[in-house]
Protein backbone atom coordinates (compact mmCIF):
# COMPACT_ATOMS: atom_id res chain seq x y z
CA UNK A 1 0.00 0.00 0.00
CA UNK A 2 1.08 3.57 -0.71
CA UNK A 3 1.56 5.53 2.29
CA UNK A 4 0.70 9.33 2.60
CA UNK A 5 4.40 10.13 3.05
CA UNK A 6 5.31 8.43 -0.65
CA UNK A 7 2.48 9.88 -2.18
CA UNK A 8 3.64 13.55 -0.38
CA UNK A 9 6.89 13.41 -1.23
CA UNK A 10 6.52 12.36 -4.61
CA UNK A 11 3.91 15.16 -5.13
CA UNK A 12 7.35 16.96 -3.95
CA UNK A 13 9.45 15.73 -6.25
CA UNK A 14 6.99 16.45 -8.95
CA UNK A 15 6.67 20.26 -8.27
CA UNK A 16 10.71 20.77 -7.86
CA UNK A 17 10.37 19.71 -11.58
CA UNK A 18 7.63 21.86 -12.31
CA UNK A 19 9.83 25.10 -10.69
CA UNK A 20 12.39 24.17 -12.42
CA UNK A 21 11.04 24.16 -15.93
CA UNK A 22 8.35 26.68 -15.21
CA UNK A 23 9.24 29.21 -12.44
CA UNK A 24 13.29 29.81 -13.49
CA UNK A 25 12.05 32.37 -16.27
CA UNK A 26 9.26 34.35 -15.47
CA UNK A 27 8.09 34.88 -18.65
CA UNK A 28 6.58 31.06 -19.08
CA UNK A 29 2.98 30.92 -17.53
CA UNK A 30 0.61 28.18 -16.66
CA UNK A 31 -1.91 28.15 -19.55
CA UNK A 32 -5.20 25.77 -19.96
CA UNK A 33 -5.23 22.59 -20.03
CA UNK A 34 -4.24 20.65 -23.33
CA UNK A 35 -3.36 17.36 -23.88
CA UNK A 36 -0.34 16.89 -25.98
CA UNK A 37 2.46 13.55 -25.89
CA UNK A 38 6.12 14.03 -26.04
CA UNK A 39 8.23 11.98 -27.49
CA UNK A 40 11.29 10.69 -24.83
CA UNK A 41 13.34 9.79 -28.09
CA UNK A 42 13.49 13.56 -28.87
CA UNK A 43 14.78 14.17 -25.32
CA UNK A 44 17.05 12.35 -25.27
CA UNK A 45 18.53 12.96 -28.74
CA UNK A 46 18.93 16.86 -27.65
CA UNK A 47 20.25 15.68 -24.53
CA UNK A 48 22.81 13.50 -26.68
CA UNK A 49 23.54 16.82 -29.08
CA UNK A 50 24.36 18.68 -26.38
CA UNK A 51 26.69 16.60 -25.02
CA UNK A 52 28.18 16.85 -28.37
CA UNK A 53 28.21 20.15 -28.97
CA UNK A 54 25.97 19.53 -31.74
CA UNK A 55 24.18 22.65 -32.89
CA UNK A 56 21.69 21.11 -35.52
CA UNK A 57 19.01 20.11 -32.78
CA UNK A 58 19.16 23.94 -30.71
CA UNK A 59 16.54 26.64 -31.11
CA UNK A 60 17.67 29.74 -33.65
CA UNK A 61 19.80 32.14 -31.22
CA UNK A 62 18.97 35.70 -31.65
CA UNK A 63 21.56 38.13 -32.10
CA UNK A 64 22.62 40.08 -29.71
CA UNK A 65 23.69 43.25 -30.81
CA UNK A 66 25.68 45.70 -29.34
CA UNK A 67 23.14 48.34 -29.10
CA UNK A 68 20.81 46.09 -27.99
CA UNK A 69 22.80 44.95 -24.82
CA UNK A 70 23.55 48.75 -24.16
CA UNK A 71 20.21 50.23 -24.37
CA UNK A 72 18.85 47.16 -22.19
CA UNK A 73 21.51 47.37 -19.68
CA UNK A 74 20.44 51.44 -19.70
CA UNK A 75 16.76 50.73 -19.10
CA UNK A 76 17.44 47.59 -16.66
CA UNK A 77 18.98 49.93 -14.08
CA UNK A 78 16.80 52.56 -14.69
CA UNK A 79 13.56 49.64 -13.34
CA UNK A 80 16.15 48.78 -10.47
CA UNK A 81 15.95 52.68 -9.15
CA UNK A 82 12.18 52.28 -9.80
CA UNK A 83 11.88 49.32 -7.09
CA UNK A 84 11.13 50.47 -3.36
CA UNK A 85 13.96 50.68 -0.97
CA UNK A 86 12.58 47.49 0.98
CA UNK A 87 12.80 45.37 -2.12
CA UNK A 88 16.61 46.10 -3.50
CA UNK A 89 17.99 46.99 0.07
CA UNK A 90 19.96 43.81 -0.14
CA UNK A 91 21.25 44.66 -3.28
CA UNK A 92 21.98 48.15 -2.17
CA UNK A 93 24.19 46.71 0.10
CA UNK A 94 25.99 44.33 -2.29
CA UNK A 95 26.38 47.65 -4.52
CA UNK A 96 28.11 49.14 -1.55
CA UNK A 97 30.67 46.24 -0.01
CA UNK A 98 30.74 44.11 -3.11
CA UNK A 99 30.66 46.97 -6.26
CA UNK A 100 33.21 44.74 -8.19
CA UNK A 101 30.70 41.89 -8.45
CA UNK A 102 28.46 43.92 -10.08
CA UNK A 103 29.58 44.40 -13.79
CA UNK A 104 27.38 44.55 -16.66
CA UNK A 105 28.29 40.59 -17.67
CA UNK A 106 26.75 39.52 -14.30
CA UNK A 107 23.63 42.07 -15.13
CA UNK A 108 23.46 40.54 -18.73
CA UNK A 109 22.67 36.80 -17.36
CA UNK A 110 19.64 38.14 -16.00
CA UNK A 111 18.46 39.77 -18.48
CA UNK A 112 19.12 36.99 -20.86
CA UNK A 113 16.99 34.79 -18.43
CA UNK A 114 14.19 37.45 -19.08
CA UNK A 115 14.46 37.09 -22.94
CA UNK A 116 15.34 41.44 -22.47
CA UNK A 117 12.06 42.31 -20.19
CA UNK A 118 13.79 44.55 -18.17
CA UNK A 119 11.38 45.32 -15.33
CA UNK A 120 11.28 41.14 -14.97
CA UNK A 121 15.07 41.40 -15.06
CA UNK A 122 15.04 43.67 -12.31
CA UNK A 123 13.17 41.99 -10.30
CA UNK A 124 14.99 38.88 -10.56
CA UNK A 125 18.68 40.70 -9.86
CA UNK A 126 16.85 41.91 -6.52
CA UNK A 127 15.36 38.75 -5.32
CA UNK A 128 18.69 37.16 -6.49
CA UNK A 129 20.44 39.12 -3.61
CA UNK A 130 17.15 38.41 -1.06
CA UNK A 131 18.08 34.84 -1.75
CA UNK A 132 21.85 35.17 -1.13
CA UNK A 133 21.54 36.27 2.01
CA UNK A 134 19.09 34.01 3.18
CA UNK A 135 21.41 31.46 1.87
CA UNK A 136 24.66 32.30 2.71
CA UNK A 137 24.08 34.28 5.61
CA UNK A 138 25.32 38.63 6.01
CA UNK A 139 28.16 37.62 6.55
CA UNK A 140 29.79 35.48 3.05
CA UNK A 141 26.85 36.65 1.13
CA UNK A 142 28.54 39.38 -0.26
CA UNK A 143 32.12 37.62 -0.25
CA UNK A 144 33.26 36.29 -3.97
CA UNK A 145 30.94 32.86 -4.82
CA UNK A 146 34.49 31.23 -5.03
CA UNK A 147 35.70 27.93 -3.05
CA UNK A 148 37.74 30.27 -0.60
CA UNK A 149 34.75 32.93 -0.90
CA UNK A 150 31.42 32.69 0.04
CA UNK A 151 31.47 28.24 -0.67
CA UNK A 152 34.47 28.14 1.67
CA UNK A 153 32.68 26.05 3.95
CA UNK A 154 30.72 23.95 1.96
CA UNK A 155 33.26 21.76 0.41
CA UNK A 156 32.48 18.71 1.58
CA UNK A 157 28.97 19.00 0.66
CA UNK A 158 30.24 20.28 -3.24
CA UNK A 159 32.06 16.22 -3.30
CA UNK A 160 29.29 14.40 -3.24
CA UNK A 161 28.44 15.89 -6.92
CA UNK A 162 24.70 16.56 -6.54
CA UNK A 163 24.64 18.75 -9.32
CA UNK A 164 27.65 18.00 -12.27
CA UNK A 165 28.15 20.68 -15.09
CA UNK A 166 29.34 18.86 -18.43
CA UNK A 167 32.55 20.71 -19.08
CA UNK A 168 33.25 21.31 -22.51
CA UNK A 169 29.50 19.44 -23.30
CA UNK A 170 27.14 22.16 -24.41
CA UNK A 171 25.00 23.39 -21.74
CA UNK A 172 24.01 20.07 -19.85
CA UNK A 173 23.26 19.81 -15.98
CA UNK A 174 23.28 16.47 -14.29
CA UNK A 175 21.55 15.63 -11.12
CA UNK A 176 21.21 13.05 -9.25
CA UNK A 177 19.71 13.00 -5.42
CA UNK A 178 21.10 9.87 -4.64
CA UNK A 179 24.90 10.80 -4.17
CA UNK A 180 24.10 12.93 -1.39
CA UNK A 181 23.57 9.92 0.89
CA UNK A 182 21.55 10.98 4.32
CA UNK A 183 24.24 12.81 6.43
CA UNK A 184 24.06 16.43 4.70
CA UNK A 185 23.21 20.29 5.43
CA UNK A 186 20.35 20.84 3.37
CA UNK A 187 21.19 24.79 3.00
CA UNK A 188 24.87 23.52 2.53
CA UNK A 189 23.53 21.18 -0.86
CA UNK A 190 21.34 24.48 -2.21
CA UNK A 191 24.40 26.75 -2.02
CA UNK A 192 26.53 23.99 -3.97
CA UNK A 193 23.75 24.04 -6.48
CA UNK A 194 24.29 28.01 -6.96
CA UNK A 195 28.09 27.38 -7.63
CA UNK A 196 27.95 24.90 -9.62
CA UNK A 197 25.23 27.03 -11.63
CA UNK A 198 26.90 30.05 -11.52
CA UNK A 199 30.17 28.67 -12.85
CA UNK A 200 28.31 26.80 -15.71
CA UNK A 201 26.90 30.10 -16.62
CA UNK A 202 30.26 32.16 -16.50
CA UNK A 203 31.88 29.68 -18.66
CA UNK A 204 29.11 29.23 -21.25
CA UNK A 205 27.53 32.30 -22.98
CA UNK A 206 25.18 29.71 -25.03
CA UNK A 207 23.63 27.87 -21.36
CA UNK A 208 22.52 32.07 -20.65
CA UNK A 209 20.69 32.70 -24.04
CA UNK A 210 18.93 29.59 -24.77
CA UNK A 211 18.89 28.43 -21.25
CA UNK A 212 20.30 24.71 -19.52
CA UNK A 213 19.60 21.39 -20.10
CA UNK A 214 18.87 19.67 -16.88
CA UNK A 215 18.71 16.09 -16.67
CA UNK A 216 17.57 14.64 -13.80
CA UNK A 217 18.44 10.95 -12.80
CA UNK A 218 15.89 9.31 -10.65
CA UNK A 219 16.43 5.71 -11.56
CA UNK A 220 18.77 5.07 -8.43
CA UNK A 221 16.76 7.29 -5.32
CA UNK A 222 15.07 5.41 -2.55
CA UNK A 223 13.46 8.18 -0.31
CA UNK A 224 12.85 12.28 -1.16
CA UNK A 225 13.85 14.43 1.25
CA UNK A 226 10.91 17.24 1.08
CA UNK A 227 12.70 19.77 3.11
CA UNK A 228 15.88 19.49 0.64
CA UNK A 229 13.30 19.82 -2.49
CA UNK A 230 11.82 22.76 -1.18
CA UNK A 231 14.47 24.42 -0.09
CA UNK A 232 16.17 24.38 -3.66
CA UNK A 233 12.56 25.26 -5.13
CA UNK A 234 12.50 28.35 -2.84
CA UNK A 235 16.09 29.73 -2.76
CA UNK A 236 16.75 29.28 -6.63
CA UNK A 237 13.72 29.51 -8.99
CA UNK A 238 12.74 33.24 -9.31
CA UNK A 239 15.71 34.83 -8.15
CA UNK A 240 18.76 32.64 -10.31
CA UNK A 241 20.11 33.89 -13.29
CA UNK A 242 19.04 30.31 -15.57
CA UNK A 243 16.14 29.47 -17.85
CA UNK A 244 15.19 26.02 -18.66
CA UNK A 245 15.33 24.98 -22.17
CA UNK A 246 14.75 21.24 -21.80
CA UNK A 247 14.45 18.91 -18.25
CA UNK A 248 15.02 15.62 -18.73
CA UNK A 249 13.60 13.12 -16.10
CA UNK A 250 15.55 9.90 -16.14
CA UNK A 251 13.49 6.68 -14.54
CA UNK A 252 11.74 7.99 -12.32
CA UNK A 253 9.16 6.40 -10.10
CA UNK A 254 6.02 5.71 -11.04
CA UNK A 255 4.30 8.02 -8.84
CA UNK A 256 6.74 10.96 -9.70
CA UNK A 257 5.73 9.72 -13.23
CA UNK A 258 2.07 9.87 -12.51
CA UNK A 259 2.34 13.99 -10.64
CA UNK A 260 4.80 14.55 -13.82
CA UNK A 261 2.00 14.11 -16.12
CA UNK A 262 -1.03 15.04 -14.83
CA UNK A 263 0.77 18.70 -13.87
CA UNK A 264 2.46 18.89 -17.49
CA UNK A 265 -1.73 18.75 -19.20
CA UNK A 266 -1.89 22.14 -17.22
CA UNK A 267 1.20 24.12 -19.07
CA UNK A 268 1.30 25.47 -22.28
CA UNK A 269 2.42 23.82 -24.80
CA UNK A 270 5.85 25.65 -25.20
CA UNK A 271 6.78 25.10 -21.14
CA UNK A 272 5.28 21.32 -21.88
CA UNK A 273 7.55 20.14 -24.46
CA UNK A 274 10.39 21.35 -22.63
CA UNK A 275 9.46 18.88 -19.95
CA UNK A 276 10.12 15.15 -20.62
CA UNK A 277 10.36 11.39 -19.12
CA UNK A 278 12.66 9.07 -20.51
CA UNK A 279 12.69 5.17 -19.12
CA UNK A 280 15.49 3.15 -20.55
CA UNK A 281 15.65 1.12 -17.96
CA UNK A 282 19.11 1.69 -15.82
CA UNK A 283 20.41 4.14 -18.70
CA UNK A 284 19.79 6.48 -21.40
CA UNK A 285 22.51 3.63 -23.46
CA UNK A 286 19.56 3.56 -26.07
CA UNK A 287 19.83 7.56 -27.24
CA UNK A 288 23.14 8.63 -25.95
CA UNK A 289 26.14 6.89 -27.45
CA UNK A 290 25.83 3.80 -25.22
CA UNK A 291 26.71 5.62 -22.39
CA UNK A 292 24.74 4.58 -18.81
CA UNK A 293 24.48 7.80 -16.81
CA UNK A 294 26.91 6.24 -14.20
CA UNK A 295 29.17 6.22 -16.60
CA UNK A 296 28.57 9.48 -17.40
CA UNK A 297 28.91 10.99 -13.70
CA UNK A 298 31.89 9.24 -13.24
CA UNK A 299 33.41 10.02 -16.44
CA UNK A 300 32.76 14.01 -15.50
CA UNK A 301 35.32 13.50 -12.83
CA UNK A 302 33.45 15.94 -10.54
CA UNK A 303 37.41 15.93 -7.88
CA UNK A 304 39.54 16.99 -10.97
CA UNK A 305 36.26 19.52 -11.65
CA UNK A 306 36.79 21.01 -8.23
CA UNK A 307 40.23 21.28 -8.30
CA UNK A 308 40.12 23.05 -11.14
CA UNK A 309 37.38 25.25 -9.64
CA UNK A 310 40.54 25.79 -6.49
CA UNK A 311 43.05 26.92 -9.19
CA UNK A 312 41.34 29.26 -11.34
CA UNK A 313 39.84 31.29 -8.57
CA UNK A 314 43.17 31.80 -7.29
Amino acid sequence: MIGTGQLKAAAAVALLVLNTSLCFSSQQMLGQAQRRVTKDATAAARVEAELHCDTSQRRIQKEEPRALLTKSLYKFEQEVEALSEERKKYLRQAETTCPEMLHDDFKLMFLRTEQFNVELAARRYATYWEHRVELFGPEKAFLPLTLSGAMKDDLKSLSHGYTRTVSGHGRVLLMDPSRIGSDYDIDSIARCQWYVLSKALEHNIDMQRLGAVFVLDLGTIRTFDRKLLKRLSETGNDGFPVRCDLYCIVNPPPLVDFFVNVIKVFLKPEVRKSLYVVKTGDSLAEYVSGLTLNGLYDSLDHDKWVNDMLLSEK
